[in-house]
């Protein structure tokens, strides 16, 4: 939670305020930690307590969401990779790799929904969502346009000359 604090995708509040909020709603969290890997807090929309429970990833329209197009990235990425070294064999390849650290908190939610999201935790705390979560049926479509975003601006800049001599001590 320090992370998420340092980079303000939570508010931190008492517990205690979020029951006099009507907007204030709890949200199961979860965490993922595998071995030479950041800690991962997972939003869980889905998980139901009773039957007649109402859970945010049921409620969320996403019929005008923009469609995840980066499932085939990979493959046209190794395709481009091949159809160039058959073309110039013998020619040197550099490769650019962007990774954007906590892409899927990049959207920020309007403030009046950061309670919806929210979520508390074991020291007493209630943790208003400021940015998108980890597990929401939309968090994969709202980052969309900043993948498309770097995708052309990518095709865009890669022949600009100098850029191995400027990035070659990454």
């Amino acid at each position: 939670m320090n992370k998420e604090d340092k980079n303000s995708h939570v508010i931190a509040i008492d517990e205690d305020l979020a029951f006099f909020s009507p907007f204030c709603r709890h949200t199961p969290q979860g965490g993922i930690d595998k071995p030479s890997k950041s800690f991962r807090i997972v939003w869980d929309g889905s998980t139901k307590q009773r039957h007649d429970d109402v859970v945010l990833n049921d409620v969320t329209p996403t019929e005008k969401e923009a469609p995840i197009t980066f499932g085939d990235t990979e493959r046209r990425f190794d395709k481009d990779i091949y159809d160039y070294r058959v073309s110039f064999p013998t020619a040197t390849m550099y490769l650019g790799f962007e990774d954007v650290a906590s892409c899927f908190k990049f959207p920020r939610f309007n403030p009046g929904l950061s309670g919806a999201f929210g979520f508390f935790d074991s020291h007493g705390l209630y943790h208003l969502a400021t940015s998108m979560v980890f597990g929401s049926t939309v968090s994969a479509n709202q980052w969309e346009p900043f993948r498309r975003t770097i995708e052309t601006l990518s095709k865009i800049f890669q022949d600009t000359d100098g850029l191995v001599e400027k990035h070659q001590h990454y």
